[in-house]
């Protein structure tokens, strides 16, 4: 199975920040480590404390399940670059399938549509409008990650900077076009 780069990696850790203890991610699930909310091999519960190693040990099982998402749903995941397939990852890991629900049925979207279709140009635009609602409304926390997993997906300035360096520059660019 093909892995998420460290660029990718390092953008996923900076956004989702390390907490130790449970909290509400502000759309009602209970969250601890990397962004883990509950799954079949680890419920989090109200007031739940866990160790930095346990956190990283959650945060690559999440990770290995957004990857094997984006295996199933990519027919071409090949054709991508090392760049595009990290950001795809990421956003996998943030949002989920990428799947939309219409008339009643759960159906590719756009985005996923553009890129089974080859169409790489355009799925890098779509990743910028991409899952960024919560409620009806735009959530900017979610527009800034998107912006910086469009920079990853485009390769911007990868390779200039190590990962970790990367990453601190892109937040910042990122915050600084959408303050």
């Amino acid at each position: 199975m093909r892995q998420i780069n460290q660029y990718g990696i390092e953008l996923a850790k900076s956004y989702e920040r390390l907490r130790l203890t449970a909290y509400d991610d502000g759309s009602g699930f209970l969250t601890i480590g990397y962004g883990h909310i509950s799954d079949k091999k680890y419920k989090v519960l109200s007031g739940a404390v866990i160790t930095k190693d346990f956190a990283n040990e959650l945060f690559i099982n999440d990770l290995n399940e957004a990857t094997q998402l984006m295996c199933n749903e990519l027919a071409h995941e090949d054709d991508l670059s090392d760049n595009q397939y990290s950001a795809l990852v990421d956003l996998a890991f943030n949002s989920g399938s990428m799947k939309i629900k219409k008339d009643g049925k759960w159906v590719p979207s756009d985005l996923m549509n553009s890129l089974n279709d080859h169409n790489f140009q355009l799925a890098g635009e779509l990743i910028k409008s991409h899952d960024i609602y919560a409620g009806g409304k735009i959530l900017l926390g979610l527009k800034r990650r998107r912006l910086a997993e469009y920079f990853l997906y485009t390769g911007f300035r990868v390779g200039e900077l190590d990962a970790i360096t990367w990453t601190q520059f892109i937040r910042r660019e990122v915050e600084r076009m959408l303050p």
